[in-house]
């Protein structure tokens, strides 16, 4: 903590600090949460909160023409001072990279950056998140028993990226540290893989990405984007494969987007060997009302399968409704509702139903910390 006060007053007393920009984003919301008698059966409780959704600082600055850098601290969220991760970052640490321009349509990122999987529901910012897919966050809401995760535990990772920036068109190769603690709950004590829970530091295998999003063929109103994210650490034991495809269109005051995802988990426990795998369709549907309120209708399919013991097929069913306004067009501060339904249908024998129900309602505040000291306040 001292070293992050530190740097901050170093950061803000230089001659430099104005050319830079470091966003403050905060989002408060509070949610109440509703489960059936078959949920509750589970272990689950309904149950109200208030919470900081996201709290975070972002530095970024561009140094000479072809060398940039981005840091973004996350000030909410648990054990933010414990080391978890063999790169010697901790959960509070969501970004850390230099990248460096080595031709007129390539660039080179080193350190800890964005994974871009999950395919456009995996590209959506914290802030703009209110609920997500099961492939992307997993199962373990409405499954206490055998769950799986989601490829948005792969959000953040550290390593290297090359990118290819043709006109309308990005394509990046990834490399970096694997986080074998997914798939199965059971199989998470098997390897530490990019986490120090168990005290290992060796790194035997890595996570690649292949990412490519094309504007260029029918122009920027119709966009594609395609991913494959591939991990086999802990010695061969584990494998995590991470498949997305999606479509975006966007027209007069809609757009639409559809991603179909899947993931897929090999791993063996003791004596055990599992085959699992989540597979979402998901469809997002946006209007805007006027230009400073948006309506939001999402759409989620998903299947579970576990292959092993137990064997069973989960099926998820979820819908959302989200508001959101802004008090004038300039992103500062915005005013959110969402509602969500989602539904669990397993053919395990003797199971019912399990249904959750969300409300969320809060407030947004993002502005450059740096530039609020050289205006007044803007009024409506």
């Amino acid at each position: 903590m001292k070293t992050l006060v530190l740097f901050f007053c170093v950061v803000i007393c230089s001659e430099e600090a104005f050319s830079q920009k470091m966003v403050l984003d905060l989002r408060l919301d509070g949610r109440g949460t509703d489960y059936n008698s078959a949920a509750e059966a589970d272990g689950r409780r309904d149950y109200y909160k208030f919470y900081l959704q996201t709290a975070r600082l972002n530095l970024s600055d561009t140094l000479f023409e072809d060398i940039s850098y981005r840091v973004r601290w996350r000030l909410s969220g648990r054990n933010q001072g414990n080391v978890t991760k063999r790169d010697s970052t901790n959960l509070g640490l969501d970004l850390a990279y230099v990248t460096v321009k080595t031709a007129p349509a390539f660039t080179v990122t080193v350190g800890k950056f964005l994974s871009e999987v999950g395919g456009y529901e995996g590209a959506l910012s914290g802030p703009e998140i209110y609920f997500l897919s099961e492939a992307n966050g997993g199962t373990s809401y409405l499954n206490n028993g055998v769950h799986l995760t989601g490829a948005d535990v792969n959000v953040y990772y550290t390593g290297a990226k090359l990118t290819w920036l043709p006109p309308n068109q990005y394509l990046a190769f990834h490399i970096a540290n694997n986080n074998t603690a997914v798939g199965r709950n059971e199989s998470f004590a098997v390897d530490a893989g990019d986490s120090l829970d168990n005290g290992t530091f060796d790194q035997d295998r890595s996570i690649v990405g292949l990412v490519y999003n094309n504007s260029a063929l029918l122009g920027p109103a119709v966009q594609t984007l395609m991913s494959v994210h591939y991990s086999n650490p802990g010695q061969g034991t584990n494998e995590a494969l991470y498949l997305a495809l999606g479509g975006q269109f966007t027209f007069d005051q809609w757009m639409i987007q559809a991603d179909l995802l899947q993931d897929r988990f090999k791993s063996k426990n003791l004596t055990a060997v599992y085959d699992d795998s989540i597979s979402s369709l998901v469809l997002g549907l946006q209007y805007k009302l006027q230009e400073t309120t948006t309506l939001q209708l999402r759409l989620y399919e998903s299947q579970e399968v576990l292959g092993g013991s137990p064997d069973a097929t989960n099926r998820y069913h979820d819908a959302g409704l989200i508001w959101e306004h802004y008090r004038i067009n300039n992103n500062k501060v915005r005013y959110h509702f969402a509602y969500f339904y989602r539904a669990m249908d397993s053919d395990i024998s003797g199971s019912s139903q399990r249904t959750e129900q969300d409300i969320i309602v809060g407030v947004r505040i993002m502005t450059d910390i740096f530039r609020a000291f050289e205006k007044k306040p803007e009024t409506l």
